[in-house]
């Protein structure tokens, strides 16, 4: 039984860039862009562990590069894990073999509402993990930035602070120590400001 017409693929007119480029302006491209989600899922492509994957800026970067040729995406959305800036704050990380990297939950850094205002700004370009995501961020610019926008990702301090106290913890302390919460999320915001100019290579 063949295929019906209206489901046959079209060579698509534009290039990745230039079709999301008029989108952006509000104007019609020749198709909707489109931006997966691969994270980890990338790896299996190139057949590299899901720690390299995590720490390994050449190696991930071409395994999302392996992963758009091979899907067709028009966005290289460079995206590894969730625990990229909890672990520079300090809180261990769990790298098992078949899944994504996970914080430690029996060892989290927050384990007190005095432990909130124990957190510090660093400098994120010198971190091991975020340093390694703005190396990959570079690489994948310097090999794909002329055909293929690349959006990084950054974890919102909400976010972040959850994978070192734990989803429940926090919402809980939310209510009931706004103000000891608050010292933390300052504190990574600070830390995202510098490591989002960072990924953005500004």
């Amino acid at each position: 039984m063949g295929i019906s017409k209206k489901f046959k693929k079209t060579k698509d007119k534009l290039k990745p860039m230039e079709r999301v480029l008029l989108t952006f302006k509000g104007k019609e491209a020749d198709r909707v862009p489109v931006c997966s989600i691969v994270a980890g899922c990338a790896r299996l492509i190139t057949g590299i562990s899901f720690r390299e994957f995590s720490t390994k800026a050449d190696l991930s970067a071409s395994a999302l590069i392996a992963a758009n040729q091979l899907v067709g995406d028009d966005i290289i959305f460079p995206f590894v894990d969730l625990s990229v800036e909890a672990a520079d704050f300090g809180q261990k990380i769990v790298y098992p073999e078949n899944t994504t990297a996970y914080p430690d939950y029996e060892n989290l850094l927050i384990k007190t509402v005095n432990d909130y205002e124990r957190l510090e700004v660093f400098d994120p370009t010198n971190s091991p993990r975020m340093s390694n995501y703005i190396e990959m961020t570079r690489i994948l610019v310097k090999r794909c930035s002329r055909d293929y926008p690349v959006v990084s990702f950054v974890y919102g301090p909400l976010g972040v602070l959850g994978m070192m106290c734990g989803a429940e913890s926090l919402y809980q302390d939310i209510l009931e120590y706004p103000d000891k919460v608050k010292v933390a999320l300052e504190i990574i915001t600070e830390v995202l400001k510098k490591y989002t100019k960072a990924a953005t290579l500004e």
